[in-house]
């Protein structure tokens, strides 16, 4: 009769050792897309720091050019050149000054962000500079997200 029992219980152990191959692979998998998403929240987060940098970076431009804000010459992020002049302490204007920063910015900006764009509005005396770019990761399968900040002063 033990004889008998025996021979009924083979192959349990394989069972049970693939149940549990199954569940270690479910869990690994889990564990690499939690990786994953990680990875790409951190890439996100570094944008936006740098998306936010940049948004300081030019009120701090215009704030260190006061004429420049009086003569209305950082209403609109438009109008951007290089001014070599503007590089040395002698022959650069405000409205030159103004004209240098908004290029250097531009400039920056798609350089240290993928598809960074800035604009510059003015609203009763209230300065807002926009800063948008492209997220690293889609949020959908039929496009990109378009990511943005905001940051609003008084000169």
């Amino acid at each position: 009769m033990n004889k008998q029992l025996g021979r009924n219980q083979q192959g349990i152990t394989i069972i049970e050792v693939l149940i549990a191959m199954l569940i270690l692979a479910v869990g690994l998998l889990g564990m690499a897309s939690l990786q994953v998403r990680a990875v790409s929240d951190t890439s996100n987060a570094s944008y936006r720091s740098i998306a936010i940098y940049y948004a300081n970076d030019m009120a701090d431009r215009m704030r260190a050019n006061g004429t420049g804000i009086t003569n209305g010459n950082y209403n609109s992020a438009a109008g951007g050149s290089e001014k070599a002049a503007c590089l040395t302490t002698a022959g650069c204007s405000s409205a030159d000054m103004a004209i240098h920063d908004k290029w250097e910015w531009s400039q920056n900006l798609s350089r240290s962000l993928p598809g960074g764009t800035g604009t510059i509005a003015v609203n009763a005396g209230v300065y807002t500079v926009d800063v948008s770019w492209t997220d690293r990761v889609a949020q959908d399968a039929t496009g990109t997200a378009v990511s943005r900040i905001q940051l609003s002063f008084e000169p």
